[in-house]
Formats: structure tokens, C-alpha cells, sequence
């Protein structure tokens, strides 16, 4: 998998240990797919941004954004 997927994936998972009286201590992992998709779109954007002059940047941008409701 691409580093920068990787990176991604890990700045979108957290731990949470917690204790249940029943089975004892547990690591539960929790992965946030929204901010994992809202960092892919803005990367892929970074990279049209810098293969595409400013102004067909713009109109291809706030159409990607709009589509996906990505916050920009």
C-alpha cells in the first residue's frame, strides 16, 4: 500500500482501552472512513492543483469539493 495511504489510515485510527468487569482490559480500534475519504479528496486535489493552471484548478476543485462535501 502507498506510504501516504498508510499514514492516512493511522492518523485516522484511534485506540481506547477500557475495562468490562465481565472480560477485564480491551484495545478497541476505531477508524474514521469519513476523514479517511475528506484527506484521500484533498490529496488527490493537491495534486490537480499542481498539474493544471490556476484557473481550470479552481472550477475543477469546487466541483470535486461540492460533489463529495468535502469542508474546504
Amino acid at each position: 500500500m502507498n506510504e501516504l495511504i498508510q499514514k492516512f489510515a493511522k492518523v485516522c485510527t484511534t485506540t481506547d482501552d477500557s475495562y468490562d468487569f465481565e472480560f477485564g482490559w480491551s484495545t478497541h480500534e476505531y477508524f474514521d472512513k469519513e476523514k479517511f475519504a475528506e484527506l484521500i479528496v484533498k490529496e488527490t486535489m493537491q495534486v490537480v492543483a499542481n498539474q493544471l493552471p490556476s484557473n481550470q484548478y479552481l472550477d475543477i476543485a469546487h466541483a470535486v469539493i461540492k460533489h463529495f462535501g468535502v469542508k474546504e
